[in-house]
């Protein structure tokens, strides 16, 4: 990463009449604080971030998959209409479908994606040329960098990104970072928040009840045994108890369900377990998936969660909780991430051009129910005579024709004039 070296060094941060470098960090009731005085630092040291369990894998698959349904678009103001119209193809948008050599623009997505649902913070580094112009792209894991503050209270309030990575340290100027944040953390402001910290007790629930139900089946798949001697008055010793037990064991024991075994003594055998029903974990798991199913937005029903699909056969439609999952967890996302891209990027390929990004959210497929709805509508309006075509056409989208300033009346229809009927 010989790159790194060269690119990275700390850009001395101009002094401001306030003094950000003494913002506080590191204290309130915050997410930082509330992990570190409470049971969630005992779940974070069992299971980590919570990245590698399936509750989590599940949702966050579920947002890797439907997030490239919207296009990110360049969006120009026009002079005439002041109006913000798409320009395609454009250099930035270009770049960030194919941000290097070795991986494409989706994957630079879903490891923002990632980082933002894990951690509440998602990076990108900037790559220049020789003549300091951008020409790629990389995602940073949100485990190997962090922003720092200024050592001169005086100094900017973010003075470099501090990146670790094979035991080497990095100073990564500012302006060479793209920081996504999902808010502020008020532990620590030069961060975003993460919406797992506070679930961790969740997922841990659901991880152990996971591991509890699969050693029920592993060890009571055949039903455990008690082994007694038949008649009251007879004894079995310790050791040939212990030979008893071996044989059992050996001969139907794991992955021996459903042989024979044969006793050379007069015994009873009965069966000591728990029933398919008895060993169900469901309404405990259930609780787990509704939480973190609520902090990322994400109804149930939509991921495959068992809480979810039950809730869906008596209540709202799977495409209702499609559309909730899309407008209450995507669309937030491809607004900040659109805001977020642009507040980094686009100085670097405007020019003298005024440019935003935003995601283009025509062709998303759950949200076209509300197009229908709108296409509805403006044709019922015209057929009534209160938009003429020429609006009509302006409100779906269509190129306007002006000639079709006219509506669109029954002949059947009388004018009356407001006053009364004309003499």
């Amino acid at each position: 990463m010989s790159f790194i070296a060269d690119a990275l060094r700390v850009v001395p941060g101009l002094g401001k009449a306030f003094a950000p470098g003494e913002i506080p960090v590191g204290g309130g009731q915050a997410t930082g604080a509330y992990l570190a005085r409470s049971r969630e630092a005992d779940a974070a040291a069992i299971i980590g971030d919570g990245q590698g369990t399936s509750i989590v894998q599940a949702v966050i698959n579920w947002y890797l998959n439907a997030f490239p349904e919207a296009a990110l678009r360049v969006m120009e103001r026009d002079k005439q209409s002041g109006k913000r119209v798409a320009v395609d193809p454009h250099d930035l948008t270009d770049l960030l479908e194919t941000p290097n050599e070795y991986y494409g623009g989706d994957e630079l997505m879903a490891g923002l994606i990632i980082s933002d649902i894990i951690d509440g913070n998602g990076y990108v580094l900037k790559l220049r040329n020789a003549s300091t112009r951008v020409v790629e792209f990389w995602w940073i894991p949100h485990t190997l960098i962090k922003p720092m503050g200024s050592r001169d209270p005086m100094g900017p309030f973010i003075e470099y990104y501090e990146y670790r990575v094979s035991g080497r340290r990095y100073e990564i100027p500012v302006t060479e970072i793209v920081h996504i944040r999902h808010g502020l953390d008020p532990a620590n402001p030069r961060l975003g928040m993460s919406r797992l910290k506070g679930q961790l007790r969740e997922i841990l629930t659901d991880e152990e009840a996971a591991k509890f139900s699969a050693a029920l089946v592993h060890n009571q798949g055949a039903p455990g045994l008690v082994i007694a001697p038949k008649n009251a008055d007879q004894t079995i010793g310790e050791a040939d108890a212990l030979v008893i037990k071996a044989k059992v064991d050996q001969t139907a024991g794991s992955g021996n369900q459903g042989r024979t075994v044969v006793m050379s003594g007069s015994t009873d055998i009965h069966q000591f377990g728990f029933s398919p029903e008895q060993m169900s974990l469901s309404a405990v798991r259930g609780v787990p998936e509704e939480r973190l199913s609520a902090a990322l937005g994400v109804p149930a029903a939509v991921v495959g969660f068992g809480t979810g699909l039950a809730s869906s056969k008596v209540g709202a439609t799977m495409s209702e909780f499609r559309e909730m999952a899309v407008e209450q967890a995507l669309v937030p996302m491809w607004r900040r991430f659109a805001k977020g891209l642009a507040r980094g990027l686009t100085h670097e390929f405007a020019g003298n051009r005024d440019i935003a990004l935003a995601y283009d959210t025509s062709e998303v497929r759950v949200l076209q129910e509300d197009r229908q709805h709108l296409h509805d509508r403006t044709r019922a309006d015209v057929e009534k005579g209160i938009l003429d075509v020429a609006t009509s056409q302006a409100i779906l989208g269509y190129p306007v024709d002006e000639g079709q300033r006219v509506y669109l009346r029954s002949p059947l229809q009388v004018e009356v004039p407001a006053e009364g009927v004309r003499a």
